[in-house]
């Protein structure tokens, strides 16, 4: 009697403070057809953690055992946590949002089409001036519930409140997006721009005979593509000349953006080019702040036209036993296959000034077996490839061209123009 009258004042000890530490900053909203929707534990740190399990479960935390176990008839258990890193650096804002037991809508949200029916609009205090948009993760059943998590590395980092617009629309080809629910909730943590001076269209000198002509930043409100959620378009125009040459198989293949208030995105994905007399347009469809400066550390280098000397092949059996240690051309590199087809080339020792680049993948008939799908970085990459196989088929050969190149790394600062009323 004496070691259950123990357990259950640690366990009444623990329940207690889990109440006391507990702020309820939590947005309710209720649509008209009964459906319950509440946004909370909105979070901005570097690393935000969430947990999920029984009111028990989450108040006694890593005390509680690893397996499940039940103690005079109480289930004791460690609550699900789930860790959201912020980019590299920085931090992130992050809440969950939640869909009532028993509404009408609980099973839409889980089981959603396969177009992004929904998306998340956040704004500041200045209502509509500017609005970042999200996608909405997936909703998933929990112990305690149904969610999603809401993350951001771009928002109104400056305004105190921070308004939350959950919209869905009927069809993958409309833009008539219709509004669900509005949450307006207090920003944890308002911050100041950095005083950063931007440069005036600047010329950048890369490297004997290699300079960068940097035009006009501009913002506009303008859907990079009609059926998809975002509504504003960035537009960077760079110009590259070799020797007082234009070489436009010349550009940023990577890097890094912020805005001076702390908001983050990769120059790697999310932007497409396009060359117009001698001007390669760069366009990003989830712009930083157009009102607030912006830095740029970015890769230049050549995305085609590599001289033979840069140019290396290797072949390999898919699937592969073990990854493959050689070199290329001097440059140590590590040869494999990730997520059972897709092509990894990386060079291990990471040299600042080369950059390796992913040329062509054939098989033995010469069949091209890129799928045009992959992710990269300056070091390294990992590509698709139309790869099959069944109980019966034999390994397949790939043989792959990689370019391993120069690397110019670069700094630049632009106050954005931002064009704010849509095009008619």
């Amino acid at each position: 009697m004496r070691r259950r009258a123990v357990i259950l004042a640690v366990i009444a000890v623990f329940c207690v403070v889990g109440l006391l530490l507990w702020r309820d900053t939590s947005s309710k909203q209720v649509l008209p057809d009964g459906t319950v929707l509440v946004l909370s534990g909105l979070k901005v740190g570097r690393t935000n953690v969430y947990s999920h399990g029984t009111g028990l479960s989450k108040a006694l935390g890593r005390i509680a055992p690893s397996n499940a176990i039940s103690v005079f008839g109480l289930k004791l258990q460690r609550p699900q946590v789930i860790q959201m890193p912020g980019p590299e650096g920085g931090e992130l804002l992050t809440a969950e949002l939640s869909v009532g037991p028993g509404s009408p809508r609980e099973n839409a949200f889980i089981s959603p089409p396969f177009y992004r029916k929904h998306r998340l609009l956040i704004s500041g205090d200045d209502g509509d001036r500017f609005t970042f948009v999200k996608e909405l993760s997936d909703f998933r059943r929990q112990v305690d519930g149904v969610f999603s998590l809401v993350w951001a590395w771009s928002y109104p980092r400056g305004s105190r409140r921070l308004h939350f617009r959950l919209e869905e629309r009927q069809t993958n080809n409309t833009r008539d997006w219709r509004e669900l629910a509005t949450f307006v909730m207090k920003n944890p943590r308002p911050v100041r721009a950095e005083a950063w001076r931007p440069a005036n269209l600047p010329r950048l000198k890369l490297a004997d005979g290699l300079d960068v002509e940097v035009g006009e930043l501009a913002v506009r409100h303008e859907p990079i593509n009609a059926g998809d959620i975002w509504e504003y378009t960035a537009f960077l125009p760079v110009r590259v000349f070799r020797n007082g040459q234009v070489a436009t198989n010349w550009g940023i293949q990577g890097g890094k953006m912020w805005d001076a208030t702390g908001n983050y995105d990769s120059f790697s994905y999310g932007f497409t080019r396009r060359v117009t007399n001698d001007w390669t347009m760069y366009r990003m469809h989830r712009p930083l702040d157009p009102r607030k400066v912006w830095k740029f550390q970015v890769g230049f280098a050549p995305d085609s036209d590599f001289p033979v000397t840069n140019l290396f092949s290797f072949s390999v059996p898919w699937p592969l036993s073990g990854a493959i240690q050689t070199n290329l051309g001097g440059s140590p590199i590590r040869i494999d296959f990730v997520n059972t087809d897709m092509l990894s080339v990386q060079l291990t020792n990471k040299p600042p000034h080369l950059r390796i680049t992913f040329i062509k993948a054939v098989d033995d008939e010469g069949t091209d077996l890129d799928s045009r799908a992959g992710s990269w970085g300056q070091h390294g990459f990992w590509k698709m490839l139309k790869l099959t196989r069944t109980a019966t088929s034999r390994p397949v050969q790939v043989h792959a061209t990689v370019a391993v190149h120069e690397n110019y790394d670069a700094e630049f600062m632009l106050q954005p123009r931002y064009e704010s009323q849509p095009k008619p």
